[in-house]
């Protein structure tokens, strides 16, 4: 039906954080989640780059959003919180924009290519590997399971998420399906790039140090 197939990436997403410096340091903009809260709060941190791209390391994961209407758009930014693994979602309020959160490549593809394989839906991987999957391919937002199985399943999602964070799941879920949302303080980031909603307009994630 018509709701089936909505979930369309027309270009290969580029799952790391380019620099416009070759090797170095860099001064980043970092998404600093605040505790319980839908709210960000934008810090500042040197990191390091290495052959053009940001090594994220410690306490510092890459967020990727990336359009899924069939348009060759992507944005990215940093996110100050240490990410065992990924995460990726389909649901991304409002605009429902493929986002994926990591701390390494491998484990960004994994996720990421679950939740296109599934037409949309949540999926968390460590080590490469997926650890569980929500497939939800209506619209990328809504499933056709029972709902039984859907609890079970968003269930191992949140837990494999809880561990991969080593936080709460359920509370951090919440926080990323909403890092597109350009109305809630203070930095986002959307399929356009990183945006200050106090500034009400985009700005650069990296200066050169």
């Amino acid at each position: 039906g018509a709701l089936k197939g909505t979930v369309r990436v027309s270009f290969t997403p580029s799952l790391e954080v380019r620099a416009p410096v070759g090797d170095g340091e860099a001064s980043a903009r970092l998404i600093e989640l605040v505790n319980g809260s839908s709210l960000t709060r934008e810090r500042v941190e040197e990191i390091r780059v290495r052959e053009g791209r940001v090594v994220a390391s410690g306490n510092v994961s890459e967020v990727h959003v990336i359009n899924r209407y069939g348009k060759p758009r992507q944005g990215s930014g940093l996110l100050g919180l240490a990410v065992e693994g990924a995460i990726a979602s389909s649901v991304s309020h409002d605009t429902h924009n493929l986002v994926v959160v990591g701390g390494d490549r491998r484990s960004m593809e994994a996720a990421l290519g679950a939740v296109l394989s599934a037409d949309g839906g949540i999926a968390v991987a460590r080590g490469g590997e997926v650890r569980a999957l929500l497939p939800l391919p209506l619209a990328g937002l809504m499933s056709d399971m029972r709902a039984e199985e859907v609890a079970d399943r968003l269930r191992t999602v949140i837990d494999e998420l809880s561990r991969a964070c080593r936080c709460d799941g359920d509370v951090l879920l919440h926080q990323l399906q909403l890092l597109s949302l350009t109305v809630i303080p203070e930095l986002r980031v959307t399929d356009r790039g990183l945006y200050s909603v106090p500034r009400r307009s985009y700005v650069p994630l990296l200066e050169v140090s």
